[in-house]
C-alpha cells in the first residue's frame, strides 16, 4: 500500500500510483488534482478498486486514479478568507491560516491530470472530479468517500502540494445592504402571514426561505440550482408559464411583460439548459439579487400580500436583464492563491 508521509508522497514508485506519465507532454512536467476521502471501516477480503494495481479510469474521456493509502504524520495548512468592513469603511479579504495535521489512517485517494490552461483550470478540475467521484459513490457506497479531508494541486516533479481557497465573491453595492423600518415592516408582514397560512401552505413557504440561505451558500456552479427549487417550492409549481401568470396577476400586466421586459425567458433557458441539457452556469451576482426579488414577488402573492414589484424596482434602479442570458454574462469571483 502507498504511504503518504509529511507534505510529499514517499519514494518514487509511491506517486507512480497516482498518476500515468501519458497524462503529460514529454518534458515530464504537470500537475495532478488530488482528492483524499475517509474510509471508517477496514477493507473486506474482496475490496477491489481500480488503483490498487495502478489502473486508471476513464470519465466522460477524462483519465482518474482511485488508491488506498496509508498517511501519517502530514501536515498542512488550510487558509479561509472573511469578508471585512475594516475602518477604510470599504470590505476588505483577512485570510485565516490553521495549521493542521491529518490523523494517521488508510485514505482513499482520488487524482486526475490538471490539463486545462486557463485561470478557472482548478476550479473546472475540480468540476470534472465531481462528477467522477458521484458515480463511484453511487456504486462504492457512502462509506468508501465519507469525508472529504483535503484537495491539492500536486506537482509531479517537485511533489509539492498547493491548496486553494474557495472562490471569495467580492460584495457588490446591489447586493445591499437595504435594511430601513419600511424593509423590516416588509419582513414582519411576510413572517405573519406565513405564520396565518395552513399548515402545508406554511410549511412549503418557510421549506423555500431555507432553500435560498442553501442557495447563497451553495458553490457558486450550483446556486441557480438551488434558487430555482427555492422559486418552485415558493410558487407551489414546476411551469413557467405559470410561474409568468402568477407575476402577471401580481403586477397587473401582461405575460408578456414578466417574461420580456423583467427578463423571466432568460432565465427558464437557462433552467432547461442546465436541468435537461446539463450545462454549467456560475450565476453573477446582480443576478443571484435578481432571482431574490422574483422570490420576494411570487411570496408575496401567494400570501396575497399587496405587490411590492422587487423585479421592477431592480430594472427601474439599472439592473439590466441582458444578464440573465447565460450567453452574456456569467459570475467573476476573486480566488486566493496560496501555498
Amino acid at each position: 500500500m502507498p504511504k503518504l508521509k509529511q507534505k510529499t508522497i514517499d519514494g518514487e514508485e509511491r506517486i507512480k500510483h497516482f498518476y500515468s506519465e501519458e497524462w503529460f507532454g514529454e518534458d515530464g512536467e504537470g500537475q495532478i488534482y488530488m482528492r483524499y476521502y475517509t474510509m471508517p471501516f477496514p477493507p473486506k477480503d474482496d475490496f477491489f478498486i481500480p488503483g490498487l494495481d495502478g489502473e486508471e479510469v476513464l470519465f466522460n474521456g477524462v483519465p482518474f486514479k482511485v488508491g488506498l493509502a496509508h498517511i501519517s504524520g502530514q501536515d498542512y495548512k488550510s487558509h479561509f478568507a472573511w469578508l471585512i468592513n475594516f475602518e477604510s469603511g470599504k470590505p476588505e479579504i483577512h485570510v485565516e491560516e490553521i495549521q493542521r495535521m491529518l490523523p494517521e489512517a488508510n485514505y482513499i485517494i482520488v487524482t486526475t491530470p490538471i490539463t486545462d490552461t486557463s485561470e478557472r483550470a482548478y476550479d473546472i478540475t475540480s468540476e470534472l472530479m465531481d462528477g467522477f467521484v458521484g458515480m463511484l459513490r453511487l456504486v462504492g457506497g457512502n462509506n468508501l468517500l465519507r469525508q472529504l479531508i483535503r484537495e491539492a494541486a500536486v506537482d509531479i516533479t517537485t511533489r509539492d502540494m498547493k491548496t486553494l481557497t474557495r472562490p471569495v465573491p467580492f460584495p457588490q453595492e446591489i447586493e445591499g445592504p437595504f435594511v430601513t423600518k419600511e424593509t423590516w415592516d416588509q419582513f414582519k408582514e411576510v413572517l405573519d402571514a406565513i405564520s396565518t397560512k395552513d399548515d402545508t401552505e406554511g410549511k412549503r413557504l418557510t421549506l423555500a426561505t431555507k432553500l435560498i440561505e442553501k442557495a447563497f451558500f451553495a458553490e457558486v456552479g450550483f446556486k441557480f440550482f438551488n434558487y430555482w427549487v427555492a422559486l418552485e417550492v415558493a410558487a407551489d409549481t414546476q411551469g413557467h408559464q405559470s410561474i409568468i401568470s402568477l407575476l402577471a396577476k401580481a403586477y397587473g400586466k401582461n405575460n408578456s411583460y414578466v417574461q420580456n421586459y423583467l427578463g423571466f425567458q432568460h432565465l427558464w433557458e437557462t433552467r432547461t439548459a442546465m436541468f435537461h441539457h446539463g450545462e454549467s452556469y456560475e450565476m453573477p451576482y446582480d443576478v443571484e439579487r435578481y432571482m431574490q426579488c422574483i422570490i420576494l414577488d411570487v411570496m408575496r402573492s401567494k400570501l396575497e400580500l399587496a405587490p411590492n414589484g422587487y423585479m421592477a424596482a431592480a430594472v427601474g434602479s439599472g439592473f439590466d436583464v441582458t444578464h440573465l442570458n447565460r450567453n452574456v454574462a456569467q459570475a467573476k469571483t476573486a480566488t486566493i492563491d496560496i501555498p
